[in-house]
């Protein structure tokens, strides 16, 4: 069967700005609480996550995570505004990405064979 495929991410000058991984360790975040059981969640290395959060943050116009140092509880982060708007226009995007793709794919094989 033919089958059309592709990869959904939004870029900025030509660079990718969020994708999948970025996506799932915002949720991640969110539902976590802590950037370490995020980054276990995501099967990505605490580095790897703090490192993909940081580069997020330097291409975003407005911060997507916010960092508060450590105190009683210790430091961490969490998820801005701007990171829930993110998210919700990602989801929007990527679900019209898929719907795309399947009526691409609809009579491909018909097309093909």
């Amino acid at each position: 069967m033919f089958e059309v495929k592709g990869t959904f991410a939004i870029y900025k000058n030509e660079e990718q700005f969020f994708g999948q991984l970025q996506y799932t360790l915002l949720k991640a975040l969110i539902s976590e609480g802590s950037i370490n059981a995020a980054a276990k969640k995501c099967h990505i290395s605490y580095q790897q996550a703090w490192s993909i959060a940081d580069k997020m943050n330097r291409n975003s116009p407005i911060p997507i995570l916010i960092r508060y140092k450590g105190g009683k509880d210790g430091g961490g982060c969490r998820v801005g505004a701007y990171g829930y708007e993110l998210i919700k226009i990602y989801e929007e995007l990527h679900s019209k990405f898929v719907k795309e793709l399947v009526g691409l794919n609809a009579n491909l094989d018909s097309c093909l064979l």
